[in-house]
């Protein structure tokens, strides 16, 4: 790299006028003290537009959520992925949702979930635990909570998409045991590598609330997509699943008030219909706005 944009913070600006530019203390110092008066210097830092004096070479390390050389590289300034490790968290560790949300204050509802941690496996790992033997510490914890909620998903807290997830239901025909144990080698799985975090399945079908003309604009996607065809009118009928899900957009948000709900406005709703619990569009969905094209008139006339 010849030359760049670049952002510094305040100390490493002032790093810049005092070695590089010669000012002493005083002069540096009422020269930041003057560009955050006039809106130059953030509380993101300064820009800088650069020609080196010798070509840069420059490498980044793209690593996957929460790879254990993830935080490390953080820590050492190298750029390792558009997020801080703190953002990445809250973005995709499903494992923290109980943490951020389940408390008086927020007013978020989440459905019931517990999780298995990596730190679980390896603890028990360093400890001489066979996979066998972690398997059956994850089912006395898994088989309770699934006997209590029948239908449940696991998946990757640190996945997105809903990759790395499945389905465990004790009313299929495969007996609740196989079911647990099942589920409990998941988990295991996954926890080699991350956090699992286990919830309650939300069964919701949209067809209680789409219009006709909608319905059929979903099968013809199945078809047309996934090549999957869809039964709604005779047996054995296909249950379709769907989630609804409103889109919040923040114009210029301020750093000091994030969590002010005036900052943030409802800038569209979509729907998301699948013949699997998972409704994403990775997972043979179909996403479409939710509007009154959508809507049947019975919905629309509680709005």
């Amino acid at each position: 790299i010849t030359n760049a944009h670049f952002w510094l913070n305040k100390t490493q600006y002032l790093h810049l006028l005092q070695n590089t530019l010669y000012l002493d203390q005083q002069e540096a110092q009422k020269r930041v003290e003057s560009d955050e008066i006039s809106g130059r210097l953030t509380a993101k830092g300064i820009r800088i537009a650069a020609r080196f004096s010798e070509d840069v070479r420059v490498g980044v390390v793209v690593t996957l959520h929460h790879h254990y050389l993830e935080i490390p590289l953080a820590q050492a300034g190298y750029p390792t992925t558009d997020k801080s490790p703190v953002l990445f968290d809250l973005t995709y560790n499903k494992s923290i949702y109980p943490l951020i949300f389940n408390n008086s204050d927020s007013g978020v509802l989440l459905p019931p979930e517990i999780d298995w941690l990596r730190e679980e496996t390896q603890a028990l790992s360093n400890k001489g635990f066979s996979d066998e033997q972690i398997s059956e510490e994850i089912k006395s914890k898994v088989g309770p909570f699934l006997r209590e909620h029948r239908v449940i998903i696991v998946k990757g807290a640190a996945e997105s998409g809903a990759r790395n997830l499945m389905r465990f239901d004790l009313m299929s025909d495969c007996g609740e045991d196989q079911v647990i144990e099942d589920a409990s080698l998941f988990i295991l799985q996954i926890s080699h590598a991350q956090n699992a975090t286990i919830q309650r399945a939300i069964i919701c079908s949209p067809l209680t609330f789409m219009r006709p003309s909608a319905i059929k604009r979903f099968l013809d996607r199945q078809i047309s997509e996934h090549a999957v065809s869809c039964r709604l009118t005779q047996p054995p009928k296909d249950f379709v699943y769907g989630t609804t899900r409103v889109i919040l957009s923040c114009g210029s948000p301020s750093l000091t008030d994030l969590d002010n709900p005036l900052n943030w406005a409802a800038s569209h709703s979509i729907a998301l219909c699948s013949l699997q619990v998972a409704t994403n569009v990775g997972r043979q969905g179909t996403l479409e706005i939710l509007d009154r094209d959508f809507l049947d008139e019975v919905s629309l006339s509680h709005d």
